[in-house]
């Protein structure tokens, strides 16, 4: 089907019946008109200059639409209690709109439960789809950062919300002295720290969709690709893994050297399988990719971040002015295994900050606990709030750690 003769120099608005605009391009060269298109959805940091690069590539052999929803990418609205599963209904609207029946679909990170959810509920309508980066629902240390991320909007403080969501997402541990790349988030926090209050109400609605995601048990039916990079410590390739399997034709792809932001650092590549995986070809013969085919993932691949054994007394400063001692079992830059023995954090788990002190060592961090491990042991995470503590840290643990 030919689709619509649409400006290319500025996005076109389609007004749905429920109040809410979509913005969106399309492109096409006149041999592809009767294939079925490609629509890209915008993450909500993602706007539409973003993908110029793969629509260059893309266009060779398809229709793409790119699609900003609202609340996401470069929408001026911001998307207040909208969930995933409104953002499918209201795709459909969208190609109900457009007279456009069956689309192939590409919907990375923060919009990958929009492509989940679409897939589910409308298969006559979807032909193939692209996901990754994502879980079926937040695992408890991911869910706890997000809701600090949320207070941090909350207090209306972007410059620390900014500091923490590039601090805590990213996998710093990974890149090790790599300039380039520790460059390239300095400057993302650069961005984020200069948003007004829309993108602010944005990025706060965003987390709250993550935090309240449920993804329902049975998932698409279409022949499916799952992405996830081999470092992604935030929606780790376990997690992908489980996505998968809740697809009947999903094949798990996995982006070596890549953390949670390999949409952006590895585009090119995740362009060409994107490419590939909807002409049909194979996918098994691709630089810095792998496809997964194993039907389990053993337990001691599901761990991303090596632990290491320091030999550390310290406290915790809970705000009451007593300090709570502690050892520390176990350490790595995301958080560290506690052993209190005579406190209980029973019913407070997720409800207090504290702060970890190691005076030996100068560390003084925001700690969250969230889990017992067993009698007197704690998972807890780190609240970092800058890339520079995330390197000292690094350099203490490597310089008095030993790896477990």
């Amino acid at each position: 089907m030919k689709g619509p003769k649409l400006s290319i120099n500025t996005a076109n608005v389609l007004s749905l019946d429920e109040g809410q605009d979509i913005h969106f391009f399309y492109f096409c060269k006149p041999a592809h008109a009767f294939k079925t298109p490609l629509v890209i959805l915008c993450n909500v940091f993602q706007g539409f200059d973003r993908c110029r690069q793969e629509v260059d590539y893309l266009t060779k052999n398809f229709p793409v639409y790119i699609v900003s929803m609202p609340g996401l990418g470069e929408s001026d609205q911001d998307g207040t209690g909208l969930n995933f599963e409104n953002y499918a209904d209201y795709l459909e609207l969208f190609l109900n709109k457009l007279g456009v029946h069956k689309i192939q679909l590409k919907a990375l990170s923060g919009v990958s439960p929009i492509g989940y959810w679409f897939g589910q509920k409308y298969p006559d309508r979807i032909e193939k789809l692209v996901i990754g980066g994502m879980s079926l629902e937040l695992k408890n240390s991911t869910y706890h950062l997000m809701a600090q991320l949320k207070q941090s909007l909350n207090e209306k403080d972007i410059t620390r919300f900014a500091q923490e969501l590039v601090s805590n997402i990213f996998n710093f541990t990974h890149y090790g002295q790599d300039k380039s790349l520790r460059t390239w988030r300095h400057f993302v926090m650069k961005v984020l720290a200069r948003a007004n209050d829309n993108d602010a109400q944005k990025f706060l609605n965003q987390l709250t969709r993550w935090m309240e995601n449920r993804l329902p048990i049975r998932g698409p039916s279409c022949p499916t690709l799952v992405l996830a990079g081999d470092k992604d410590h935030f929606m780790t390739p376990y997690e992908n893994f489980l996505v998968a399997n809740r697809c009947s034709q999903a094949q798990l792809g996995i982006l070596q050297g890549q953390d949670h932001y390999c949409h952006v650092d590895h585009n090119r590549v995740i362009t060409k399988v994107t490419s590939r995986f909807l002409l049909g070809k194979g996918l098994s013969r691709l630089m810095h990719f792998n496809l997964y085919v194993k039907k389990t993932y053993p337990e001691t691949q599901r761990r991303l971040s090596p632990r290491y054994e320091i030999n550390e007394a310290g406290f915790l400063d809970t705000g009451s002015g007593v300090g709570i001692p502690i050892n520390i079992v176990d350490i790595n830059t995301q958080g560290c295994q506690i052993h209190i023995p005579q406190f209980n954090f029973k019913g407070e788990l997720g409800a207090m900050e504290v702060t970890l002190r190691i005076p030996s060592r100068q560390i003084d961090l925001p700690l969250i606990i969230f889990n017992e491990v067993k009698d007197g042991y704690y998972a807890s995470i780190f609240k970092h709030r800058s890339i520079s503590e995330i390197q000292r840290l690094e350099k203490i643990i490597q310089d008095n750690a030993q790896p477990l």
